[in-house]
């Protein structure tokens, strides 16, 4: 089964981390992976436009599998329109969500911020990811293809909150690079795959 979205104002807020706290993010079986030299944790919002229209805010950090670069889900949340995803093995946790060209806004969730778009950019592998991995007892794997893209570059205001980084361990204040695009297709191939992973070492909080 293939699923298909229209999908608007993605943005991608990325802060370093040093790969230690990346690793201590992950479970069994995964590997912090460096994306263009920087270990990062991202915050990243959007509007699906598809048989359901929904919003979407979920935290990641970057990963390899099996020889592939990979995103690792945090925090997965969408409005109640994209609950519909779990009956596919989505991830998904619902959340009022607001998300424009600009703002993104997610009161529950203690996420506020703000950027201005600017020039047009290479995105690097930040707007390549594929697989998408998910899980910590039992990791499961989704791959999305991702249709034409035109970046920009952003900048993100100072005022900007983003209370699960701080359950992390972070500092949403600390200097950050931002992606913003205006419009793609994102498409999901078939339901998720389960992987084989090593038992659970640790345990992760989700906010």
């Amino acid at each position: 089964m293939r699923v298909s979205f229209r999908t608007r104002d993605l943005v991608i807020v990325s802060w370093p981390i040093e790969r230690a706290d990346a690793e201590r993010l992950l479970p069994p079986g995964l590997t912090s992976e460096a994306v263009d030299g920087k270990h990062l944790i991202s915050l990243v919002a959007m509007r699906h436009e598809g048989s359901a229209h929904y919003r979407q805010l979920n935290i990641r950090t970057y990963v390899e599998h099996e020889g592939e670069d990979a995103v690792y889900f945090l925090v997965t949340r969408v409005t109640l329109p994209g609950l519909v995803g779990i009956l596919m093995g989505a991830p998904f946790a619902p959340s009022r969500i607001r998300v424009e060209r600009g703002a993104v806004e997610a009161g529950g969730l203690g996420v506020s911020l703000r950027y201005r778009v600017g020039a047009e950019v290479d995105a690097g592998l930040l707007g390549r990811h594929e697989v998408g991995i998910f899980g910590r007892s039992r990791l499961r794997a989704i791959r999305i293809t991702r249709g034409p893209a035109v970046w920009q570059r952003a900048e993100l205001d100072p005022s900007v909150r983003a209370d699960p980084l701080v359950v992390y361990g972070f500092d949403p204040r600390a200097p950050a690079e931002v992606l913003y695009c205006e419009q793609t297709t994102l498409e999901l191939e078939g339901r998720p795959t389960t992987l084989r992973a090593p038992a659970q070492r640790g345990k992760i909080v989700e906010p």
